[in-house]
C-alpha cells in the first residue's frame, strides 16, 4: 500500500506513513473496527479531528446534490409534503425523531426521500440513506445497504404467528417510531384499474376466504395462460430481439424476469447470457474479476464453519423478487417456477411495473395438480397490515 502512495513524489515518508494508517482506518471502519483497537498506530500518534471522521462522513461530503432532486421538493403531493415537513423540521431543529413510512407500492416514497436527501445536503448537512439491498440503495444517491432491517423478517423454519412476533411492529421501538403514511398513489393516473388490483392483491381482498390462492388477469399471462407457455416465451416477451443488442444498446435496460429463488435466477441467467450477444473491447476474451471470500455466521444451520469465495458481481437479467424492492422497471417478467413464500412477495413482484401492460407472468408449473395456469398462491399477513395502519392513524 505505501507504494502507491510513494509514486506521488510530492509526499514526505512521514505523510505516506499517515496515508497508509488512514486507509487502513478506513477499511476498518467500514467493518465497524477502528486502527486504534489493533495497536497499529505508534505511541502519541493521532489523527486530526479531520483525518478522524469516518469513512461514511467524508463520502457524504463529497455528494453533489442534483438538480431534479431540488426540483422534487416544489412536485411533492399532500403526502409527501407533510411527511416532508415533519421530518425536515425536526432536522433544522436539532431534534431527535424516528419515523416509519407507510404506504405501498408507487406512492412515491423514494421520491420523498430522494427529495429530503436533497434539502439536507443542500444546507450544509449530512444525511446518510441507508437500504436493506444494494439495488434498493442504489436508487437513493449516496444510498448503502444496511443488513437485517426488514419489516417481516425471514424466520428459518417458522410458523406465521412466529414470523409476526419478530417483525417490527412487535419489536420494542415500534411504539417510539412516529407514523407517516403516504396513500396517493402516483401509479393510477397510468393506469387506475391495474393500481386498484395491486393494491387488493396488496390486501389479500382478491383472495378467496380460506383459500390461499389468486386468480390472476388473463391479459397479463403469457399466452393468455396456455399450458403450452414457456420460459423463453417470457424472455422473448421481457427481452425481445436480445440478439441484436449490439444494433439497440439500451434495449436490456430496466428490464428484469422476478423469480423466487436464486436458483431459478441461475437457471434463466444462463439461458439469456447464451443469447446476448458479445460487443465491446472484451468480446471473446477472458477477462480477470477479483472473487471474494465470505464466511456464513455460526450457529445450528452450519455447524461447521467454512469460507466460500465469489464474485463480487452477478448477472441481473433476472433476479429474486425480494431484490427488486423500491425499483420501478419499464418491463417485468414474473417466473413462478414455484409459488411464493413470503409475505407481500407476490405484490411486490407486480407492483415492480407501471401498467398492466408492462408486466408478464408465467405461471409453470400449474400450482399442485389444478388444471389452470391462472392461479397461484398469495401470502398476505392481515394482522401486520392492520396493526400497521391503526398506528398510522
Amino acid at each position: 500500500m505505501s507504494e502507491d502512495f510513494m509514486r506521488n513524489t510530492e509526499l514526505s515518508a512521514r505523510e505516506i506513513k499517515r496515508k497508509v494508517l488512514e486507509q487502513i482506518n478506513g477499511f476498518l471502519q467500514s467493518m465497524g473496527k477502528n486502527i486504534a483497537s489493533f495497536g497499529l498506530l505508534p505511541n502519541n500518534y493521532s489523527f486530526s479531528d479531520v483525518e478522524n471522521q469516518t469513512r461514511d462522513v467524508l463520502a457524504e461530503k463529497i455528494i453533489k446534490v442534483l438538480e431534479e432532486d431540488l426540483n422534487a421538493i416544489s412536485l411533492l403531493n399532500q403526502n409527501q409534503r407533510q411527511a416532508f415537513e415533519v421530518i425536515s423540521k425536526r432536522v433544522y431543529e436539532n431534534k431527535n425523531g424516528a419515523f416509519f413510512v407507510d404506504g405501498p407500492g408507487e406512492t412515491g416514497k423514494s421520491f420523498l426521500y430522494r427529495a429530503l436527501l436533497a434539502d439536507i445536503r443542500s444546507k450544509g448537512y449530512i444525511a446518510l440513506a441507508i437500504a436493506t439491498s444494494g439495488i434498493a440503495a442504489s436508487i437513493l444517491f449516496g444510498g448503502r445497504t444496511a443488513h437485517s432491517r426488514q419489516t417481516l423478517p425471514v424466520v428459518r423454519k417458522g410458523s406465521q404467528s412466529e414470523t409476526i412476533a419478530a417483525s417490527l411492529i412487535n419489536s420494542p421501538i415500534w411504539p417510539a417510531l412516529e407514523k407517516l403514511e403516504l396513500t396517493q398513489n402516483m401509479r393510477a393516473r397510468f393506469d387506475p384499474s391495474f393500481a386498484d388490483f395491486l393494491l387488493r392483491v396488496g390486501d389479500g381482498t382478491d383472495q378467496a376466504e380460506g383459500d390461499s390462492l389468486i386468480q390472476l388477469p388473463s391479459s397479463i399471462l403469457v399466452s393468455n395462460g396456455s399450458r403450452n407457455a414457456s420460459l423463453h416465451d417470457l424472455i422473448d416477451m421481457v427481452y425481445p430481439h436480445i440478439q441484436h443488442r449490439s444494433e439497440n444498446p439500451a434495449l436490456p435496460l430496466n428490464r428484469a424476469i422476478l423469480i423466487t429463488k436464486n436458483h431459478f435466477v441461475d437457471e434463466v441467467n444462463d439461458i439469456l447470457i447464451e443469447k446476448f450477444p458479445a460487443v465491446g473491447d472484451f468480446a471473446g476474451k477472458d477477462v480477470f474479476i477479483h472473487r471474494i471470500p465470505l464466511q456464513p455466521p455460526t450457529d445450528e444451520q452450519y455447524p461447521i464453519p467454512y469460507i466460500r469465495t465469489q464474485f463480487s458481481i452477478r448477472l441481473c437479467f433476472a433476479m429474486t423478487i425480494n431484490k427488486a424492492q423500491g425499483q420501478t422497471l419499464d418491463c417485468v417478467g414474473i417466473y413462478l417456477k414455484e409459488p411464493v413464500f413470503s409475505h407481500g412477495h407476490l405484490y411486490v413482484a407486480l407492483s415492480r411495473a407501471r401498467t398492466a401492460s408492462q408486466v408478464k407472468v408465467l405461471i409453470k408449473p400449474p400450482f399442485f395438480d389444478k388444471p389452470g395456469t391462472d392461479q397461484t398462491k398469495i401470502i398476505v399477513f392481515r394482522e401486520v397490515l392492520e396493526t400497521s395502519r391503526l398506528a398510522a392513524k
